[in-house]
This record gives C-alpha cells, structure tokens and sequence, in this order.
C-alpha cells in the first residue's frame, strides 16, 4: 500500500496544526502512520483539536505510509467531527492510501480532495457537511 518500502520509511509521525479566523483548523499530518505512531497520533490530535473549531482540513501530502491502524485513527477522527458538528476533510492524499480510503468504502466519512483549496471550500461555514 506504499510507494516505500517499510525498512525506508521514518518510524515517526508529525502533526502541526493553526486556526485560521473562520475557526477552520488545517493540520498537517507527516511521516509514517501505523501502531508504532497511533498511540502518538492520539496524544497530538487530542491537544490540537481541544480547542472550539468548525473544521478540520487534514493535508496528508506529506504522509508517505499509513496503515490499518492510521485508518483506524482517521475514522475515529471523522466521528469525533461528526458528534461536535465539525465539517471534516482531506486533501493531497497519495493514490496508495486513497485507495486503500475509497477499498474500504470510508470516502462518505473521510472526503478527500485535490487540493487544499477545494478541501477548505467544503468545510467553510455554511457548506452542507457530507457526513
């Protein structure tokens, strides 16, 4: 599911995140995503997403692995969205896990797009939620 072969790949996982005036939070999600970086995952993704938001923009264009554990992660992101009404979604996803998002039919609960631009156009205010 990855273009890297597993002994190449960082055994670490990176989020930043800034809210923007809209109360729309992008979080940058880098590195590897498995069982060695969920519990990781968890603890940032927690301390992040603490504070009053209307959406979440994840940008996964520098993630270069995720597992069954990172798509665990992500559907437990899209339903904490979902219980606090906030707009969720993905872009500059690699095909690899796009695909392993659309093979396991979780596109309607994590919507992903091209480019940041139409991923921030989906959750601003007044966007109908896909969810």
């Amino acid at each position: 599911w990855s273009k890297h072969k597993m002994s190449d790949q960082p055994k670490n996982l990176s989020l930043d995140g800034a809210i923007d005036a809209e109360e729309v939070l992008s979080l940058k999600v880098a590195g590897t995503w498995n069982n060695d970086t969920t519990d990781a995952f968890k603890q940032q993704y927690k301390s992040i997403v603490s504070g009053k938001i209307k959406g979440l923009v994840v940008d996964l264009k520098e993630l270069i692995y995720v597992s069954s554990a990172g798509i665990r992660d992500m559907i437990m992101m899209a339903k904490d969205c979902k219980a606090l009404g906030v707009a969720l979604s993905l872009h500059s996803v690699d095909p690899n896990i796009a695909g392993m998002i659309n093979f396991g039919e979780l596109a309607p609960f994590l919507p992903v797009y091209d480019d940041e631009s139409d991923a921030r156009a989906a959750v601003a205010p007044g966007t109908e939620n896909p969810q």
